[in-house]
């Protein structure tokens, strides 16, 4: 675990995750839209 010292860092990898979790939906709901 390491300290962010600059905000910007910190939202940078917010927005990243959140990209991440939204791909991650994105295809969760072509495998279900498949079944």
């Amino acid at each position: 675990m390491y300290v962010i010292t600059r905000p910007s860092a910190f939202i940078g990898v917010m927005f990243t995750r959140l990209i991440t979790f939204t791909h991650r939906c994105i295809d969760c709901s072509r495998l279900i839209n498949k079944l």
